[in-house]
């Protein structure tokens, strides 16, 4: 999916609890996605997690500072299910 359908997506479907994002987009970074789907969302908050191939510090640091999860390729299904679940409220089932 592009940065564009995910923004036409939310857009139409409404936000979701989390986002699991690459910063390698084509047309946008995931970095900058994350910001614009809590800016459109009037959500600050939206739970983001990159999980990515980019492993240089300036990513690294930049998804932190948006308090994201930042998990790296080759990465382990447990982690991103754990990160998951500390994302998503304890009251909800998925």
């Amino acid at each position: 999916m592009s940065a564009q359908e995910a923004l036409n997506s939310v857009t139409e479907k409404g936000a979701p609890d989390v986002v699991v994002l690459d910063v390698g987009l084509p047309d946008m970074d995931g970095l900058n996605l994350l910001q614009s789907l809590r800016d459109r969302l009037e959500l600050p908050d939206l739970a983001g997690i990159f999980l990515t191939g980019h492993i240089e510090e300036e990513n690294v640091e930049a998804g932190r500072a948006l308090g994201a999860t930042y998990l790296t390729k080759p990465f382990v299904a447990s982690a991103l299910l754990a990160a998951i679940e500390r994302c998503v409220p304890k009251d909800e089932t998925w």
